[in-house]
């Protein structure tokens, strides 16, 4: 399923479809969203989906699946997200995804110790991190996180990827 054809059917007053608007953001995954108060074809699309009733958020996926006030977990599990771990053991598990947690994650994953980041709510998603995810997150790193972050983050391209350039094209 490619996740860039998915349709999340809202309003902005609605706190489940910010829930499930925040929860694809935080996972990168590419959505539309349609805001049902200002189309009244998409509210009508909502009305017929739900066998009349104005149900939201409806989110439609590609194969014109959908799902009616999703939970994260329902989200996840429609998506193939891992939410669940296979090991038992971990050298290092760090509980919260803000800055300090996901720069404890990224330095000792650099060193090669696999990292487990909880994060989340009730039901939290797990990341299970390793050397290989350290250069995929350096953009979202970059843009997320304060000054001194992104200056920690000048310093390990320069070390890590081997040239401050690298930095740059990240910035751009």
């Amino acid at each position: 399923m490619s996740p860039s054809s998915i349709v999340v059917y809202g309003a902005h007053w609605c706190p489940d479809c910010r829930r499930s608007k925040q929860f694809l953001g935080e996972h990168q995954i590419p959505y539309e969203w349609v805001d049902i108060e200002q189309d009244a074809a998409a509210e009508a699309y909502v009305i017929e989906k739900n066998e009349g009733k104005r149900i939201i958020p409806t989110i439609v996926f590609a194969d014109d699946s959908f799902l009616v006030e999703p939970s994260n977990a329902e989200i996840a599990a429609k998506l193939g997200l891992k939410t669940s771990i296979e090991r038992r053991h971990f050298p290092l598990i760090v509980v919260g995804g803000g800055p300090a947690g996901l720069t404890a994650a990224f330095y000792t994953a650099h060193e090669g110790i696999d990292t487990l980041v909880q994060y989340g709510g009730n039901k939290p998603i797990i990341f299970e991190w390793d050397s290989k995810t350290v250069r995929q997150c350096l953009y979202c790193l970059t843009v997320s996180l304060s000054h001194c972050l992104t200056v920690l983050l000048f310093y390990l391209c320069r070390t890590v990827l081997g040239g401050s350039d690298k930095f740059i094209s990240f910035l751009v």
